[in-house]
């Protein structure tokens, strides 16, 4: 019986540790998840408004202002389109497991 109660004891502890252990990996991996998918979608910020404005182009603080409380408004239809037409937006949004197939049934549902 005492041997029992050895066998049992090792298994519980050793069941809790890897539990310890899949909550850390758990916690780590959302971490990483949270830093990936924020880097994504500033990365297709950027591409967007690089595209409004150009890549060479700087803008100013209130090129910067207009161009924020236009996205926020929404694109024509055709801006829309020629964002996601562009292989970078494509490629980036394919990264966030984002499908934006067909194009154009998707403008209108917004």
């Amino acid at each position: 019986f005492g041997l029992f109660n050895i066998i049992t004891s090792i298994f519980v502890e050793t069941t809790v540790a890897g539990l310890k252990h899949n909550d850390v990996k758990r916690k780590y991996a959302m971490q990483y998840q949270k830093t990936y998918v924020q880097a994504k979608l500033t990365d297709l910020l950027i591409r967007i408004r690089d595209m409004h404005f150009g890549q060479e182009t700087i803008p100013s603080d209130n090129q910067m202002l207009d161009f924020y409380t236009k996205a926020s408004k929404g694109f024509t239809e055709e801006e829309y389109m020629r964002i996601m037409e562009d292989d970078v937006v494509k490629q980036l949004l394919e990264d966030l497991d984002i499908d934006v197939l067909p194009l154009s049934n998707l403008f209108d549902t917004f």
